[in-house]
């Protein structure tokens, strides 16, 4: 007998999302706000729809099919365009009162830094996102440092943070200049996490953590300096193994857990069309 298929579609979206509505409530690296993603995706598909943040749903699927199996504690951190954490607790994911658990990017590193996406100032998204890695490059090529990344800068394609990192893996000192900057802060920030949460592992992933770059090295560095040292030594922090693909993992992990009531609800509906 063949089983039936979970009658639902998971997403893992960006930005601040409300799970229960299926709405991103912001987004600020994209500049979106109270975006009724769900309710589109289902008109055009005929199917529920369930979101996640998409580095929410990263950490659960690394916590249930990668690099989280079996930990008690887990936090991973997705860099990309913007940096959000997952908080895992024995495989669960903590959401919070209002889904927000986890929106480290906004965290702040110094009250008189640069005015982020959020109009805060100082947020650790303004020193070590994918799009702060690329801005910082850019001011060092305009001081006119010489780098690798010459021929990307100041041409029509632009400059990104996966061009950064990848120039640092090559030996560029101005893209090693750059992740240097940006592990200053993201050490810190994990630091406090390692110290006030005590995780088993910190698992780093996103389009800028997954690059074969010294970001993760440098990162580990800073965090041993300024994290308490008992909590430290219990931790390993490490690249996701779960590739590009996590974010979507994530989507159906969503679905997985909601798949009792999920396939209660499509057999009522079932049995009352039939009667």
């Amino acid at each position: 007998m063949k089983g039936e298929l979970l009658p639902a579609f998971g997403i893992g979206a960006p930005g601040l999302v409300d799970c229960d509505r299926g709405v991103i409530i912001r987004a600020d690296d994209l500049g979106w706000k109270n975006v009724r993603v769900a309710d589109t995706v289902e008109k055009a598909l005929g199917r529920k729809v369930l979101m996640i943040n998409r580095n929410r749903g990263s950490g659960l699927a690394e916590a249930r099919f990668g690099a989280g199996r079996g930990l008690h504690q887990m936090v991973y951190i997705g860099i990309g365009t913007g940096i959000s954490a997952a908080f895992m607790m024995d495989g669960h994911l903590i959401h919070g009162s209002s889904f927000s658990a986890g929106e480290i990017g906004h965290i702040t590193m110094d009250k008189t830094g640069p005015v982020c996406g959020c109009g805060k100032r100082g947020c650790l998204h303004v020193y070590a996102s994918g799009p702060a890695l690329a801005r910082k490059a850019e001011s060092f090529l305009s001081e006119g440092r010489r780098s690798i990344l010459s021929h990307i800068h100041g041409v029509d394609s632009e400059l990104r943070g996966e061009d950064v990192c990848t120039a640092a893996a090559a030996g560029d000192a101005v893209a090693m200049d750059c992740l240097r900057d940006a592990a200053s802060y993201l050490g810190l920030e994990i630091a406090n996490i390692v110290t006030s949460f005590n995780p088993d592992k910190v698992i780093i992933g996103g389009p800028i953590g997954l690059i074969e770059s010294p970001l993760l090295e440098l990162t580990i560095e800073q965090t041993a300096q300024w994290a308490m040292p008992h909590a430290f030594n219990a931790v390993r922090i490490e690249r996701g193994i779960l590739g590009d693909s996590v974010g979507a993992l994530g989507g159906a992990c969503r679905v997985l857990d909601k798949k009792l009531p999920l396939v209660l609800a499509a057999r009522a509906e079932k049995a009352r069309y039939s009667s």
